[in-house]
């Protein structure tokens, strides 16, 4: 569970949209998988947009602990779905950034990732992912 400090704006705009989205949510973060499907999946897009959207490493990092810190196994079903109706991912930035989270969740996802980047019209993300896989 993120350790948000009330001290650091960027901390605290998370805190504000997490709990205005569902009463304590910043910080009994599990009760994500009890809202509605649109709710939830409202708030993995905002985390999403922290994580890959952000130019911030502090946004970075705190969209990143949060969709770390929720269920697995829940997440897993429903991240591809709503990455590829938030994110970009003919944009270089955000698709690095997502495989950067994808490569934490897991090999499935990432591998998934690679695949779909080296068929972008994007030549930087066709590298990217090139070099994702000559990694690997």
């Amino acid at each position: 569970m993120p350790k948000l400090s009330t001290l650091l704006s960027y901390d605290v705009r998370v805190q504000q949209y997490l709990d205005d989205v569902c009463d304590g949510l910043s910080s009994d973060f599990a009760r994500l998988t009890d809202l509605p499907s649109d709710v939830a999946d409202r708030v993995i897009a905002y985390l999403l947009e922290l994580s890959c959207q952000a130019q911030n490493t502090r946004n970075i990092a705190l969209g990143r602990e949060f969709l770390l810190s929720a269920n697995r196994e829940w997440l897993l079903l429903r991240i591809e779905q709503v990455a590829a109706a938030t994110l970009n991912l003919n944009d270089e930035w955000q698709y690095r950034r997502l495989l950067e989270l994808y490569a934490l969740l897991g090999d499935d996802l990432a591998s998934r990732l690679i695949a779909f980047g080296q068929i972008s019209p994007n030549d930087e993300v066709v590298e990217a992912a090139s070099g994702s896989m000559n990694r690997s």
